[in-house]
């Protein structure tokens, strides 16, 4: 079958076996799917523009159109951008064509950043063999992102962070992995001294004049000094068997990241960016598996004002993912979830934040209902329907929502982000109040890394 059929189990009252009874036709059709329709006569404003990654390039959309940020031979792979919108800073590898998810954290890249709208591209960080997860701090004068250091199997990530308030941004090179500290640029070779005068043979070489050259008082002297150079790199943590990854800024001082260990331990920590000289980091996500109800947790997104954490949470006793809702010091305050999976959608300026869940562990379809819950609690479900293509990434809007859907998923349950790398898809927006709702722009192949 290629489409998604009603159908029920039953045990044979006569033998030892299970009767599935499958419905001749499908009750699916183009109106099970709400997020596909498009609503209203005109399409809707875009109230800022989107970026995304599509063919390992960075594409701006706006109501314009969508434009080719970066149509180089590089790939790019991560994609961040700046609280005031004017900035995007990226990881860009040298391996051209490859598959863009194993390129993000596999290949060798560096960080880079540029104007938002493509002009002015540099190198920011060369550190370790690769980066990911680049994120701007609140008072974007910071990015923190994650490196690998040694480029072996299972990865061993840190957390960086990059000063951008520099008069002239350079790049410096760090030597990641042999103590973390960035390597300085090499002195200058003092000037030579200039070769005494030859004395001809047979000749005594001529007195020192001493004479009314007195030598400088060594109290007085002044003793010449050089400020150093400011290192705008930091590692922030790194340096065991835990990998780090996926930071977000609490506020412009403070991160939080989730942290894997090899066998398959998980947690979430804290540390503070501008004290490094210890253990700072504190241990969130350790209470909140004391339980027994998670076993893993993923990335960790934090509100505009830093009071909330989300994060998906694997289960335990069964499969799927909850949204765990955590306060700024990772107590946990709310868990939402129930069906199969819970997946963050992104958060408002306003505190308020869209969810996304997928009723059962399905193959096949995705029965999906997509949620705006405000910080105040309250919870509206926007839309539900099923369908049998892919949702992909969103970002949140004080208006809306933007998302991507395709036509073909990935194999396995449906739930996660899974669009397919060959898949069409659509970027959508959906204008809630004035209810507009239509594509914005179509590709050939997956679209990723949705942000605003």
């Amino acid at each position: 079958m290629t489409e998604a059929h009603p159908f029920r189990l039953s045990l044979d009252p006569d033998q030892p076996r299970i009767l599935i009874e499958v419905a001749r036709s499908t009750l699916l059709t183009d109106e099970s799917d709400p997020l596909r329709i498009t609503l209203g006569s005109t399409l809707p404003s875009l109230p800022a523009p989107l970026y995304f990654l599509l063919n390992g390039d960075i594409w701006r959309l706006d109501d314009t159109g969508a434009i080719s940020l970066t149509d180089t031979l590089e790939a790019e792979t991560s994609l961040t951008v700046s609280p005031d919108g004017t900035q995007l800073a990226f990881c860009r590898n040298q391996d051209p064509g490859g598959d863009l998810a194993e390129q993000e954290r596999l290949v060798p890249s560096k960080l880079w950043l540029m104007n938002s709208d493509g002009s002015n591209p540099r190198l920011l960080a060369d550190v370790g063999i690769n980066c990911a997860d680049p994120v701007f701090s609140p008072d974007g004068e910071q990015v923190a992102f994650s490196v690998d250091e040694f480029g072996v199997l299972p990865a061993q990530r840190s957390i960086w962070t990059v000063q951008l308030n520099l008069p002239t941004p350079t790049p410096v090179i760090a030597d990641a992995g042999i103590g973390g500290n960035p390597t300085p640029p090499p002195e200058a070779e003092p000037d030579a001294e200039p070769d005494a005068t030859p004395v001809p043979e047979g000749e005594a070489p001529p007195e020192p004049e001493s004479e009314g050259q007195a030598e400088p008082d060594a109290e007085t002297a002044p003793t010449p000094t050089s400020e150093p150079a400011f290192n705008p790199f930091q590692r922030v943590a790194g340096d065991s068997e835990w990998s780090r990854a996926a930071p977000q800024w609490l506020d412009n001082e403070t991160l939080i990241y989730v942290a894997n260990a090899p066998d398959g331990r998980s947690t979430l920590l804290i540390r503070a960016t501008t004290n490094t000289t210890d253990t700072g980091e504190r241990d969130v996500g350790a209470e909140v598996l004391a339980n027994n109800r998670y076993t893993a947790f993923g990335a960790p997104q934090v509100a505009p004002d830093g009071r909330t954490i989300a994060v998906e949470a694997t289960r335990l006793d069964r499969t799927g993912t909850e949204l765990v809702l955590l306060d700024a010091s990772g107590n946990e305050q709310d868990v939402l979830g129930g069906d199969f999976w819970t997946r963050f959608a992104g958060w408002g300026f306003d505190g308020s934040f869209a969810y996304l869940t997928a009723t059962c562990e399905s193959t096949l379809a995705h029965e999906y209902s997509l949620h705006q819950r405000q910080a105040n609690g309250t919870d509206r479900v926007l839309a539900a329907g099923i369908t049998l293509g892919a949702i992909g990434d969103t970002a949140v809007f004080r208006e809306g929502v933007a998302y991507s859907t395709s036509d073909l998923a990935q194999a396995g349950a449906r739930g996660p982000a899974n669009v397919a790398a060959q898949g069409q898809t659509s970027v959508w927006f959906w204008h809630v109040d004035d209810e507009q709702r239509g594509a914005l722009f179509t590709a050939g192949r997956r679209v990723s890394g949705l942000t605003r």
